[in-house]
């Protein structure tokens, strides 16, 4: 893989946002060794040509020649090219600012396929590669002002819209991704011990600031959502198979199966045995 890095020295007020940070030309070589990582600015990736995939925490999309793929600060993420058809990318660090699609929930990212307005975005970064590999008098300045240019670009080719770091935009729109990514973590892993003190370590928050997150977003704290998804499922157990109350509740993650008896009745007003009867099933 060949990568020339450009980082930006402090030729500009630390407090311009936009602020450029970095811009890097990044080509597959065979030997791309991908991990996943983050970072405290946003990226801005042009796929120059070829093709890969990107994988923003869980989720896997493909990219290909023209495509822009903006991605947040502090999410997780790596790229991969595909072999028979290499990939070039460039990519700008930009701090200050994040991205987001008006019309789409996911804070994380955003992707951009309509390679006939991306290329006059490529023009922008090409324009600002050459500026930092020269380094001629004033660059800073004028790296700054086209990275400007281009973020207006981008707001005018689709409905997206810029928060600044700090603003409360910015914050909400966080929170609401974090809170976001914990429910997908508790579907998925409702079975195994959690507790209130993990889930907020995860979005690094404070536990009362997580929860009362939690409850603004979907009206039920963290542990009230995770023991419903508990007992949702158990409920689904208990009408569609033959296993005990006690496997049941080991499959769903109760630490016992009093405990399980417990719960259920306090949220269903019943015991699983009665829902099972109910259900027609002895």
């Amino acid at each position: 893989m060949s990568c020339l890095r450009l980082e930006a020295e402090s030729a500009v007020a630390e407090n311009i946002s936009p602020r450029l940070i970095y811009i890097s030309n990044v080509k597959y070589g065979g030997d791309w060794h991908s991990t996943m990582h983050s970072h405290k600015c946003t990226e801005l990736f042009y796929v120059v040509s070829g093709q890969g995939k990107f994988r923003i925490e869980e989720l896997d999309f493909d990219v290909e020649a023209n495509e822009i793929i903006v991605i947040n600060s502090d999410v997780e993420h790596t790229e991969y090219s595909i072999p028979e058809s290499p990939m070039e990318y460039m990519v700008v660090g930009i701090d200050g600012i994040s991205f987001f699609l008006d019309d789409v929930k996911d804070s994380r990212y955003c992707k951009l396929d309509n390679k006939h307005e991306n290329r006059k975005i490529l023009y922008y970064m090409r324009d600002i590669f050459g500026e930092m590999e020269k380094r001629n008098e004033h660059y800073g300045i004028i790296t700054n002002n086209l990275l400007e240019m281009l973020s207006y670009k981008l707001l005018r080719q689709k409905q997206m819209s810029i928060a600044e770091r700090g603003s409360e935009e910015y914050t909400s729109r966080k929170v609401s991704a974090e809170c976001a990514r914990v429910k997908k973590y508790i579907d998925e892993h409702y079975m195994e011990a959690i507790n209130l003190s993990y889930l907020a370590d995860m979005v690094h928050m404070s536990k009362y600031y997580f929860s009362h997150s939690f409850v603004k977003e979907y009206g039920v704290s963290p542990i009230g959502y995770l023991q419903r998804k508990k007992i949702d499922e158990s409920k689904y157990l208990l009408s569609q198979t033959d296993h005990s109350v006690s496997q049941i509740a080991r499959i769903v993650g109760f630490s016992s199966s009093n405990y399980f008896t417990q719960s259920f009745k306090r949220m269903e007003s019943m015991s699983p045995s009665e829902f099972r009867q109910k259900m027609g099933r002895n």
